[in-house]
């Protein structure tokens, strides 16, 4: 009985933090987008401003102010897709074991790395096969592009996963025992 209610407060735990992370990626994808469109509105503000003692292309305040609300934009577009992959973590360490049980990182790119291949190979059979479907070619060619465009990111994303656990681990090795390894 026990076991079963630890095991109902942690799904109720999970489904609170996903819903935090999903909320806060939406929030930063819409102060991401206001960045955006104000970028595109506010530098008309600033037309014919010079800044004195910049280069040509720099001393535009109106150039400045835009590359800033975008580098503002893009830099709020990539902490929400950062909370985005977050909120789906768990569900896609859940995948990743299936897909490749209980191995080591070394296996576990080398995995990654063959699927991806497989996943180019099958793309690009499909680009000589999708011709001879002339009604359903096009559809099916965006789809089949959707799908192998969203494996490969998967793929690559639990590449980067696994470096990162990897070094992570290297360095927490080296900071608890600094002599070890050192000669």
């Amino acid at each position: 009985m026990r076991s079963a209610s630890l095991k109902g407060w942690e799904a109720a735990k999970l489904r609170q933090e996903l819903l935090a992370k999903l909320a806060g990626a939406a929030v930063y994808a819409l102060v991401a987008a206001g960045f955006y469109l104000f970028s595109l509105v506010a530098p008309g503000l600033f037309a014919g401003i010079r800044v004195p003692g910049l280069p040509e292309p720099l001393s535009d305040l109106d150039q400045l102010v835009r590359a800033l609300l975008f580098l503002s934009s893009l830099a709020f577009a990539f902490t929400a897709l950062f909370e985005a992959l977050q909120a789906i973590d768990p569900f896609f360490e859940m995948l990743a074991a299936r897909i490749h049980g209980d191995v080591g990182p070394a296996k576990r790119l080398a995995r990654d790395l063959a699927l991806m291949l497989l996943v180019a190979l099958a793309l690009s059979a499909a680009g000589y096969v999708l011709p001879l479907a002339e009604p359903l070619g096009a559809p099916l060619r965006i789809l089949i592009g959707s799908a192998a465009l969203a494996a490969l990111v998967l793929f690559l994303y639990d590449i980067a996963r696994t470096v990162h656990k990897s070094v992570r681990r290297a360095v927490e090795r080296f900071l608890i025992n600094p002599g070890v390894g050192a000669k």
